[in-house]
């Protein structure tokens, strides 16, 4: 059995306002590298291959097809040994560093991934993460499916209980499903090889050091009492503005 996750996201309660830029970071290809959640799990419990097979496919209602036969896999698994599985996960650059320095200047985290949510929310608790969504899969083996496209109307979802313009939120992501995302955000970041044509060059950092993206997050929160906006970031001594030569972000000193 299939649902859909929107009702229950939109029913949740506004939070405080946030004050500071959040961060929405995808799971796979960008915070983990070598192998997604579903690689990973796979080669804990034998069907890698059948895994790699998966991974090739394209079509959504293959990828319908896939997901089921997957969900079947996990049964003989209770749900702790499965995490226990992903502690065999590769972290990006930085990972742990990035989440330090970013919670030490409280920003606002969240994380987007299609993978499964039970992953999804290991990591989550992990890294100290409070908002994340994936696809779910209940205990009875009824699955909750989340698409990419989706990520846009979740993000969408919780902008608004944090109280804030989408032009206000930052993204990092690093593969074409992601885009769905990216292209709303004030402050897109694309780690993935081949930059997307519809996002501007300045916004790449291939297979980007995640603790080198949270010291640009860092960078771009508002001063106090101010908005947020490209040109006028708050960081010790320091403001972030873009080099037109070089079509880069970078770091000058105050006059």
């Amino acid at each position: 059995m299939t649902q859909n996750w929107d009702a229950e996201e939109a029913s949740k309660p506004a939070e405080p306002r946030s004050e500071t830029v959040p961060l929405v970071v995808d799971l796979d290809g960008t915070l983990l590298r070598h192998q997604t959640v579903c690689e990973v799990l796979a080669s804990q419990i034998g069907t890698s291959e059948r895994m790699q097979q998966f991974e090739l496919l394209h079509q959504s209602e293959d990828t319908r097809q896939a997901i089921k036969e997957m969900a079947g896999w996990y049964r003989s698994w209770s749900r702790t040994q499965l995490c226990t599985f992903l502690q065999k996960a590769h972290f990006a650059p930085g990972v742990c560093e990035a989440m330090a320095l970013l919670k030490q200047h409280g920003i606002h985290l969240a994380l987007i991934s299609i993978t499964w949510e039970f992953a999804v929310a290991w990591f989550a608790q992990k890294w100290g993460i409070q908002h994340f969504v994936g696809t779910r899969l209940s205990l009875a083996g009824e699955i909750t499916h989340f698409w990419p496209e989706e990520k846009a109307t979740w993000l969408t979802q919780l902008a608004q209980r944090l109280q804030l313009d989408l032009k206000q939120v930052a993204a990092v992501g690093d593969s074409s499903s992601d885009l769905f995302m990216l292209r709303i955000v004030g402050y897109p970041l694309f780690v993935g090889q081949t930059l997307p044509e519809e996002l501007p060059p300045e916004t790449h950092m291939p297979q980007g050091n995640i603790y080198e993206i949270a010291q640009l997050i860092v960078a771009y929160q508002p001063r106090q009492q101010e908005p947020p906006s490209r040109t006028h970031c708050s960081k010790p001594s320091d403001v972030i503005s873009r080099d037109a030569a070089a079509e880069k972000w970078i770091f000058k000193s105050e006059d």
